[in-house]
């Protein structure tokens, strides 16, 4: 099974991203929940993006590598609104990913000033790709990510060559 470092969206870590996790957890897998907000909730989007900026680049990004210390390399990267995006750079960016889910991201294809899209995010190979695509619930996003070994990096598959 997979161990899963799930990102909250721009309400923090709220209910439902705990409902989600409890999900993936009850597939087996390892799910870590850190809190980007430090118990903040903001009330809504427009309060969460406020928080998102007062907060700020820098300490969100110790915040996550807080989180990330101690736990091991080859883990999936998932995310909702924000939290797709440190999901898709951490994806990239950290040696053993195993792949990335971007959940709502903001910076979709329907969003007219990114050009990034869900489609450049590596998922963890060509036959789990559209079924972590889209997944209907945390089962197809559990069973998507139990396909790879661990010893096989991204990107080693054909359709990424």
């Amino acid at each position: 099974m997979a161990e899963v470092v799930l990102f909250h969206h721009v309400l923090g870590h709220t209910g439902g991203m705990r409902a989600f996790a409890d999900e993936l957890r009850s597939g087996g897998h390892t799910v870590h929940t850190p809190d980007l907000f430090d118990g903040e909730r903001p009330a809504s989007i427009d309060e969460g993006m406020v928080l998102v900026r007062a907060i700020g680049d820098e300490l969100l990004s110790e915040r996550v590598d807080l989180a990330m210390a101690g736990l091991p390399e080859t883990v999936v990267y998932a995310g909702s609104s924000p939290g797709a995006g440190v999901a898709q750079r951490l994806a990239q960016t950290r040696s053993g990913a195993r792949g990335a889910l971007p959940l709502e991201d903001s910076r979709s294809s329907a969003n007219p000033n990114c050009a990034a899209s869900s489609s450049d995010i590596p998922t963890p190979s060509a036959q789990a790709a559209s079924a972590a695509a889209r997944p209907t619930s945390a089962r197809a996003f559990a069973s998507a990510f139990s396909m790879r070994p661990a010893s096989e990096p991204i990107g080693s598959e054909p359709a990424f060559r």
